[in-house]
């Protein structure tokens, strides 16, 4: 009777153990997840426990800043063989824990995720978060990282072309410096103007690449169909009685003989490019239309271009004017509880 009492005891004893060391991994994860994801909120009502709180929020994301900047210290490195040998080892070596910093952030964000998106099948739990936009960036600079195998081994070309490409993912952690950068209030106001705007700014960039891709497709049109008009007339006053496609051939080394001029629009890319920097009123000059169905369309296509960059323009400004009274209101109404 004793022994299975002993063992009733023992059970008890163990359960509450297991109970008590699964809460202590909870509050842990919660504590950890309310610091490195920048969107939770901090539930603690305790102010000493707040302060705590956002000491290391704050700290862990000016450790995120630090290595996003540090990991941009490639780009002031020239390649090639002037370029300091001695700064490129000190730059990359910097790399190395970097390169731990992204995987420990990747890893507690992972951990975490369960309470930040709280779904009872763990499954879809963390295939929600393999495929969610933070952790692509995060992932992406990660292996960002990989081009540190240079300072441990000998790379033929062919490696270095596929390290080259890691490297350049470098680029994405803007993205992840931008999505840290929202716990400072005034980006915090920025992103939300973008993601409450989203709607009508996807629409205006979808309108753009499509009057982009079909501005482009009449501007390459009506500069070759202008070209093959001014080669068909050189030919044609040049016969010699000979047919039009022996002159043609017969004429190409002729010193008239026309020629696309270097500015001009002379494939579909050129074209594109040509159409985007004219719709968006930058406007270089490297090209310009040689035809007057071409210069019709530029016209048409600046006085479209200020009015599109004019609505996604409107928009933000008005949607950040508002967050920004939103803001003075709440601050208003915290002031007047206190």
């Amino acid at each position: 009777m004793s022994c299975f009492i002993l063992e009733i005891n023992a059970l008890i004893y163990n359960f509450f153990m297991i109970e008590t060391v699964k809460n202590t991994q909870h509050k842990i994860l919660n504590f950890i997840g309310q610091i490195v994801w920048i969107n939770a909120k901090i539930t603690t009502e305790n102010k000493r426990n707040l302060k705590k709180f956002k000491t290391f929020k704050l700290g862990y994301a000016f450790l995120i800043i630090f290595a996003c900047l540090i990991s941009f210290a490639n780009l002031f490195v020239p390649a090639g063989e002037n370029s300091s040998t001695a700064a490129k080892v000190v730059i990359s070596s910097a790399q190395i824990p970097v390169f731990f910093i992204f995987v420990g952030d990747y890893v507690l964000h992972l951990m975490t995720y369960h309470l930040h998106y709280k779904k009872k099948n763990a499954f879809h739990t963390y295939l929600k978060f393999f495929i969610s936009y933070y952790s692509i960036v995060a992932f992406l600079c990660i292996l960002a990282s990989i081009n540190l195998i240079s300072l441990f081994a000998n790379i033929n070309d062919i490696d270095k072309k596929v390290l080259d490409f890691f490297n350049a993912l470098g680029m994405v952690r803007i993205l992840r410096l931008l999505i840290v950068l929202q716990i400072f209030a005034p980006f915090a106001i920025i992103f939300r103007v973008f993601k409450d705007q989203s709607k009508v700014l996807i629409n205006v960039f979808v309108l753009v690449i499509v009057l982009i891709v079909l501005f482009a497709l009449v501007i390459w049109n009506a500069e070759v169909s202008h070209y093959n008009e001014q080669v068909n007339e050189f030919v044609n006053a040049n016969l010699n009685g000979m047919s039009f496609e022996e002159a043609k051939v017969a004429l190409q080394n002729h010193p008239d003989y026309p020629q696309f001029p270097s500015n001009s629009v002379s494939n579909f890319g050129n074209s594109l490019y040509f159409t985007t920097i004219t719709l968006t009123t930058i406007g270089y000059g490297d090209f310009s239309p040689q035809s007057p169905t071409a210069k019709i369309i530029v016209i048409v296509i600046s006085i479209v271009g200020i009015a599109l960059i004019a609505i996604p323009s409107g928009v933000i400004a008005g949607s950040f004017l508002q967050q920004m009274q939103n803001k003075i209101t709440q601050k208003q109404g915290e002031k007047h509880n206190d």
